[in-house]
């Protein structure tokens, strides 16, 4: 028995996940980890942000649009508050929230992961979705979480969907599967410089649900890193609602 236990032990502890915590280990100690905004050293108990550049973050909090969460710049009282926007021109999700403004330490954080594969952060960036998840009850017992996709093409040549790692970390953080229901059929011209009406007619058409018999029922809380003019989660929205989901709502790292 105990030359059993001893082997087991010894499997263990030179697994591919052994190693990798110990290679880990040794680069944590020959590379101090460093905050991703300021490039300080980071302390005990800081990961991926320092304190500092953490409370540098512009968290997006009440008054808000109750449909979209834009930020209201007036001294509005309303919860039931809807923006100009939604009013004129009503969006295909439920409900819309964000952590924060697009600026400041969370722009760095959610471009570093977008084009610089920095994965360190995603702990760190699923837990404040998840506070905002939780604070405004986005997920119920009939929900699963599904990230807008990538066109292939583009996943091939960045090698990950930034919008799905975030899905895995925060649904194991709120307990809810996170489902591939999605995919973009056509690729899309990037929508940084578009107008918004320009920018509804470059995602138009451009995604498919691929599970459809999943999605029957289902609130779906669907994830992007940043929301600008909410013309590419609307249209996820659309064909997801087409596709039988009772309620659609969005969460995204930042609103631009």
């Amino acid at each position: 028995m105990a030359e059993r236990g001893m082997s087991h032990s010894g499997a263990n502890l030179f697994s591919l996940e052994g190693v990798r915590r110990l290679v880990d280990a040794g680069l944590d100690l020959c590379f101090p980890a460093v905050c991703a905004a300021c490039d300080g050293e980071l302390g005990l108990g800081e990961a991926g942000l320092c304190w500092e550049c953490l409370r540098d973050i512009r968290f997006i909090e009440e008054p808000f649009c109750a449909w979209c969460g834009q930020p209201s710049s007036g001294e509005i009282t309303n919860t039931a508050y809807v923006c100009q926007q939604c009013s004129d021109d009503p969006p295909c999700f439920d409900r819309a929230r964000a952590v924060g403004r697009f600026a400041g330490s969370l722009r760095f954080s959610a471009m570093a992961l977008k084009y610089r594969r920095a994965l360190w952060l995603v702990p760190l960036l699923s837990d404040l979705l998840a506070d905002v998840a939780k604070r405004e009850n986005l997920v119920d017992e009939n929900s699963f979480i599904c990230a807008v996709p990538l066109h292939a093409k583009r996943f091939r040549h960045r090698g990950f969907n930034q919008s799905g790692v975030l899905a895995d970390g925060l649904a194991k953080r709120l307990n809810v599967p996170h489902i591939k229901a999605l995919r973009r059929v056509r690729p899309t011209p990037t929508q940084t410089r578009l107008s918004k009406s320009a920018r509804r007619a470059n995602v138009h058409g451009a995604f498919e649900a691929c599970k459809p018999a999943k999605i029957e029922g289902k609130t779906v809380l669907l994830i992007d890193d940043v929301k600008t003019s909410g013309a590419t989660v609307s249209e996820c929205a659309y064909i997801l609602k087409q596709s039988g989901a009772s309620h659609v709502n969005v969460i995204t790292l930042a609103h631009g």
